[in-house]
């Protein structure tokens, strides 16, 4: 059975989980920040650069994907 969502739509959910797990990191760092816990600051840091990460990644590989759809 072929599907027939298109990339925009079947990447909609990582999407919302990346942007998810950024605003729980940036939470955290602030509670680390009230807390004075500078591990808790540092992990919640690292997440944060990862997550950014993949969706920065995700959002060009779908624009690339568009772009080149459009040009077929």
């Amino acid at each position: 059975m072929k599907s027939t969502l298109t990339l925009r739509q079947k990447l909609i959910i990582p999407f919302i989980i990346f942007t998810g797990m950024i605003v729980v990191g940036v939470r955290s760092m602030y509670k680390g920040m009230l807390l004075h816990q500078n591990w808790r600051i540092a992990l919640a840091a690292l997440g944060v650069v990862c997550f950014t990460t993949l969706l920065v990644f995700l959002l060009i590989t779908v624009s690339r994907e568009e772009r080149l759809k459009a040009k077929v």
